[in-house]
């Protein structure tokens, strides 16, 4: 076998000839009038690369969470900086979690905490997994039974003797429910 080499308009060519055959006689039958360089654009070298940044900027505003870091550190501490659902003790994934969403210093409680790895936090976040507030089992959502978190199910929190706010975990528990 043996190479033959291909002059750069010979795409170009075949390109724009199939794509018009294809809009004249099966997409678009009115497309006699369609313009022949339609896809020369995608094969010229017009493009000139540049630094300026044409995007536009859009500032929004940012709730500042006050605390945050000291919450966080007695979360890590309450709970000996392990995921309390995964067991992981990889400290750059593992995040502090509200139980009870954060709306203001009173939330930044470590009983109102639990120390998730990063994943588990987010779907925790969007109520895809609950914890039942008496037994502390973990329970999923429908939806991710079967993409590889199954394991979960019914794994009971890593806790030492301090556990986390039962009030708490009951309305979080309400909330995953009516998911």
């Amino acid at each position: 076998m043996s190479m033959q080499s291909i002059s750069k308009t010979f795409f170009e060519d075949f390109f724009n000839k199939e794509y018009k055959q294809l809009l004249n006689e099966v997409i678009y039958p009115e497309a006699d009038d369609a313009d022949n360089n339609l896809l020369s654009d995608v094969f010229s070298g017009d493009y000139v690369p540049n630094d300026e940044d044409e995007r536009s900027k859009i500032y929004r505003s940012i709730v500042q969470r006050r605390g945050q870091k000291k919450f966080r550190d007695e979360v890590r501490e309450l709970y000996g900086d392990k995921c309390v659902i995964t067991g992981c003790e990889i400290l750059d994934i593992l995040e502090a979690a509200h139980i009870n969403p954060y709306k203001g210093e009173k939330d930044n409680h470590a009983s109102n905490g639990l120390l998730l790895r990063a994943d588990i936090h987010t779907l925790f976040d969007l109520d895809l997994i609950g914890i039942e507030p008496n037994e502390l089992k973990v329970h999923l959502n429908e939806i991710i039974k079967k993409d590889g978190y199954e394991f979960l199910q019914n794994k009971i929190l890593l806790t030492s003797n301090k556990k986390p706010n039962r009030d708490a975990l009951k309305i979080r528990w309400q909330k995953f429910l009516k998911m």
